[in-house]
């Protein structure tokens, strides 16, 4: 029936009343159901900092950085400080971003090959009518050189740095992916990674930067005592290798300045074409700061700053796979929240936006977990453990579940820390908690054991997934499996000045080890193709571009000077073994520009995403889950209708009457 004869019909009953008016009452009512802005899945812009250190922003603490414009998105966001990758270096890394799969997964390193038929997250969205984009560094997949329409991929532009730009190296990164909010900004929803090269090396600022960033920073001198412990050695070796802190240090913060300006640029863009509301921002990085070997040619390279954590890029340590992590989603993520517990993962971003954007996938083909929930405010753990490794068949490895952390590495031996009182990763407790350490090296024994057995080389040409289905020894691991309690030792005052007092765990009461845990059977070896295996830890034939990107034959990853795997030895750390300088000298707040913590609110939990029912006949399925409830969109809509209606009810009786 046309709106025009409810009209006359309406208009007859009511005989007084006047046909207008009750028309453009339901024309209004019908236009409620018409499909609004509101309604369209968020769009994505996915910022990624490369070689990157955890505290590198005023707002993770740095006591010399000038970033306000990624302060601003985490004030008008939410900081989570517990994030990490999957990979100690940039393809791995990316790898789990793209395809929420370790790079271990894999029978060869990413460069070498395609992701071998695997999904990723634009593919993914693609087929829920999201535009996608790549602007800036891939280096992933074969001959590390994607092109339109490849991954899922609408528009690819592999923009390079532009070392010598007045404007920062990652200028034209920016500007590109500019243009392309702007062609999109009126169709459908775009997702859209912006892949920079700051603070890769070489760190070599133009003049113009580092005077800019001189008049911001002012006629401070970098004192090295207002920086962690574990990165003393670092500054010592950059005097070492060469110039002074002072005009080193000011030279790698004016590249970090530039990346804020140019996030600053495309964040006003967005805001001047009205996107802000629906759209989602992340800044993160692909890994911790740059090695000391990055130094050798020039020490400001080396001058990432990882707060209290130990290590950075080649290291499973915190301060390598441990980044930043900034999400502004306007109505959705808290303003000012900041979540210092809950453990989530560069696997979890694939089907994290399938969840949000309505994308049914097949949970068997990933190993990350839908975190909408922590984003919008929950401060739950995370379902499984997280872990390490780059090469199937070879190197170090680790797991991290809650706060324990448990490392293999031929260096070093099996060692278990407790991050929560011992962030900098130096006292091994595996003596001292041997049933927790046993639990967490079976499920990484486990977990290895279900990885392909064999190197793929290019040249054999397997070019096919090996059979694997990552989730299914952690179906049988179940959590919580271990202890939330902490070992006795107190938070050290090294750790960044992020961490204040009021964040320290409080006395705590000897826990006693659970005497059993669930039996955990190994699943079967997968079959895979004739193949040989290389010598080196991580695995490469194809060339790498920059040594730092590549995988080290040798990495010295592992503590040198851990405390003797002896109880006798482990139990107490004296004072002395800290640097000379007392806590005194360290910094007991955060920079006096950016709180410690933003105020925030306690949002209930949130319901987490839970797949269809029915399997999935493909992971490229982009319906919404069966079952869910309505949208809040979608509800709004008919709450108009419904009111629009009643008001015309009741003119209609008042005019009867």
């Amino acid at each position: 029936m046309s709106t025009l004869r409810c009209c006359k019909i309406l208009n007859t009953a009511a005989g007084v009343i006047r046909f207008p008016s009750l028309c453009f009452l339901l024309v209004l009512g019908w236009i409620q159901f018409v499909p609004s802005e509101a309604a369209r899945p968020p769009n994505v812009v996915f910022i990624l900092a490369e070689d990157f250190g955890w505290a590198d922003l005023a707002c993770f603490g740095h006591p010399y950085a000038r970033t306000p414009n990624i302060d601003k998105l985490a004030k008008e966001g939410a900081r989570f400080m517990n994030f990490h990758i999957t990979g100690k270096t940039c393809a791995p890394s990316r790898t789990g971003f793209m395809t929420s799969r370790h790079p271990a997964s894999f029978p060869n390193y990413m460069p070498d090959w395609t992701f071998q038929g695997v999904p990723t997250v634009t593919e993914l969205l693609k087929g829920a009518d999201y535009t996608t984009g790549h602007i800036g560094k891939w280096h992933m997949g074969h001959d590390d050189e994607p092109t339109d329409g490849v991954y899922g991929i609408d528009y690819v532009r592999k923009v390079g740095p532009a070392r010598r730009n007045s404007e920062g190296k990652d200028f034209d990164v920016f500007t590109e992916a500019i243009k392309f909010i702007e062609n999109n900004s009126n169709n459908s929803p775009f997702y859209l990674n912006v892949w920079t090269h700051i603070a890769h090396s070489p760190v070599d600022p133009h003049s113009d930067l580092v005077e800019e960033f001189d008049d911001v920073l002012g006629d401070d001198i970098i004192d090295r005592r207002k920086f962690s412990k574990n990165m003393q050695p670092i500054i010592d070796l950059a005097l070492d290798f060469g110039g002074n802190l002072n005009t080193n240090m000011r030279n790698y913060l004016a590249d970090v300045w530039s990346l804020d300006k140019q996030t600053g640029r495309l964040l006003q863009k967005l805001d001047d074409l009205g996107l802000r509301e629906n759209t989602i921002v992340v800044f993160t990085a692909d890994q911790g700061a740059a090695p000391p070997i990055s130094g050798q040619s020039n020490p400001q390279n080396m001058l990432g700053y990882a707060g209290g954590f130990r290590g950075g890029k080649h290291d499973f340590y915190e301060g390598g796979v441990r980044t930043s992590f900034i999400i502004r989603w306007p109505g959705h993520v808290p303003a000012g929240m900041v979540n210092e517990k809950s453990v989530i993962s560069g696997l979890d971003w694939l089907p994290t936006l399938c969840s949000i954007a309505g994308v049914s996938i097949d949970e068997s083909k990933i190993e990350g977990e839908d975190v909408s929930d922590i984003w919008k405010g929950s401060n739950r753990q995370r379902k499984n453990p997280l872990f390490f490794k780059t090469s199937n068949v070879k190197g170090p490895k680790a797991i991290l579940y809650k706060n324990w952390k448990f490392h293999d590495h031929k260096d070093t031996g099996k060692v278990l820390y407790d991050l929560e009182s011992n962030p900098e990763e130096d006292i091994n407790v595996r003596n001292i908690y041997p049933q927790i350490a046993g639990a967490m090296e079976s499920q990484l024994s486990l977990w290895d054991s279900t990885l392909p057995t064999e190197y793929c080389l290019k040249k054999l040409g397997c070019n096919q997934m090996l059979p694997f289905d990552p989730k299914a020894q952690l179906k049988v691991i179940g959590a919580p499996l271990l202890p939330t309690v902490s070992p006795s030792p107190t938070m050290t005052p090294s750790l960044n000045p992020i961490m204040t007092p009021t964040m320290l765990p409080t006395t705590k009461e000897p826990i006693t080890a659970p005497t059993a845990f669930p039996t955990i059977k190994p699943i079967g070896h997968p079959t895979s193709a004739p193949t040989e295996a290389p010598a080196t830890n991580d695995p490469t034939e194809a060339p790498t571009k920059d040594p730092t990107d590549a995988p080290t034959k040798d990495p010295t990853e592992g503590p040198t000077k851990d405390p003797i795997d002896t109880p006798t030895q482990i139990p107490t750390v004296t004072p002395t073994s800290l640097p000379t300088w007392t806590p005194s000298d360290l910094p007991t707040s955060t920079p006096t520009q950016y709180p410690t913590f933003l105020p925030t609110a306690s949002p209930t939990e949130l319901p987490t995403y839970k797949p269809s029912s029915e399997s999935s006949p493909s992971l490229f399925s982009a319906t919404a889950t069966a079952g869910n409830p309505p949208s809040s969109a979608t509800l709004g809509k008919r709450l108009s209708c419904c009111s629009l209606l009643f008001c015309a009810g009741v003119l209609l009786y008042t005019q009867l009457v």
